[in-house]
């Protein structure tokens, strides 16, 4: 098998790994309809060389119970930045819990700053003086 052939190769399961949430591919196809960004876009923001961009993509998303080291493992591996990779699996992970509701916005691990809470009753105690 030639080196074009087996890129051709990773570069076609890249893309269909787009549909599998499991995958970092999944990550960058919503961080891109977020940001209006195609793929070249957001491989020259994360810095990464077109041949290593597939394999990046075919990556596991990080854990969440395992946050941070699978992050630093991720960008050592491909040479970027690991902050700006944190920042795009986060964006794109409040991205889903918008578009996925309150159902998605429960599920462990995501944390969401704006949702309903109970009233508290000397909150209303507070309101009537």
């Amino acid at each position: 098998m030639t080196e074009n052939s087996t890129h051709s190769l990773l570069l076609r399961a890249s893309r269909r790994a787009r549909a599998r949430p499991e995958f970092m591919a999944s990550i960058f196809a919503h961080y891109e309809d977020l940001q209006g960004y195609d793929s070249s876009d957001l491989r020259k923001t994360l810095g990464v060389s077109a041949a290593d961009w597939p394999k990046l993509a075919l990556c596991l998303r990080p854990r969440q119970d395992n946050f941070a080291a699978d992050i630093r493992a991720i960008a050592s591996t491909f040479r970027c930045d690991a902050s700006v990779l944190a920042n795009i699996v986060r964006l794109s992970e409040a991205g889903d819990v918008m578009r996925g509701g309150e159902a998605e916005a429960n599920r462990p691990g995501l944390l969401i700053a704006a949702r309903k809470r109970p009233k508290n009753r000397s909150d209303e105690a507070g309101t009537d003086q």
